[in-house]
């Protein structure tokens, strides 16, 4: 009985360990360093973000209308979720909402606003750098200044950009992200993956090492129960704490 009583905790908290996560929130970077965080903080409010998120349009070109309009609803996407805090595109020193929509209604009206835009593309170096206007690619992109606030913050902007991906990918589109957010999101995984692999077969190495040195399961349960159950709360108390 009191064995059972002392195995249901060490289960209830040391399986969290498969849940681990590493945040990689720049708060919690530099929560030891006052001055670095103070930096930081006036870093963002000077520019308005602490990262910034690309996002292109494989195959889009600025002289057809249908590409326009895709780069029109990719922006507002973009600007739409939570952590951005401003978009930046061909069309951002453009028309009005109302005025941008009425321009790409009528083909007419947006070949001449694309000639116009091609014009401002050309004579500022930027647009092509950021990765904004690659003719040569036939290439259009957004780029989104963010805010990583919270341990979530990534994880959850990994995944609206994958949506987005796929979503301009049904368009016929060959969507690309370069961004800090999709390169934790998959250090993340490979972290959960490692985990739930390894840890499992780490357990069934030292129980067969045990069986081979002592020849007893019963020593083995109980050598191992207290080293792996301490092991266990603890890497399942730092992911729940």
């Amino acid at each position: 009985l009191l064995l059972v009583a002392l195995t249901l905790p060490v289960l209830a908290v040391g399986h969290r360990a498969l849940f681990i996560t590493q945040d990689n929130s720049p708060e919690t970077f530099f929560s030891a360093d006052e001055k670095a965080k103070q930096t930081y903080r006036q870093m963002v409010a000077t520019f308005g973000g602490d990262e910034v998120v690309l996002l292109q349009l494989g195959g889009a070109k600025l002289e057809r209308p249908k590409d326009l309009r895709a780069l029109r609803d990719l922006g507002r996407a973009m600007n739409a979720l939570p952590q951005v805090k401003r978009v930046l595109s061909l069309l951002q020193n453009g028309p009005g909402a109302a005025e941008l929509d009425d321009s790409l209604t009528d083909d007419d009206d947006a070949k001449a606003l694309a000639s116009s835009l091609r014009k401002e593309a050309e004579a500022i170096s930027l647009y092509r750098e950021l990765g904004l206007y690659q003719p040569e690619r036939s290439t259009l992109g957004v780029a989104a200044l963010v805010v990583m606030d919270g341990a979530q913050a990534r994880p959850r902007l990994a995944a609206a950009l994958k949506t987005l991906e796929e979503r301009f990918a049904r368009r016929g589109y060959r969507p690309q992200v370069a961004s800090l957010a999709t390169a934790n999101a998959a250090i993340d995984r490979e972290t959960r993956r490692s985990l739930g692999l390894f840890m499992p077969l780490v357990v069934v190495l030292a129980l067969t090492l045990g069986l081979i040195l002592f020849r007893s399961v019963r020593a083995v349960i109980a050598l191992f129960l207290p080293v792996g159950g301490s092991v266990a709360v603890g890497v399942g108390a730092l992911e729940l704490f």
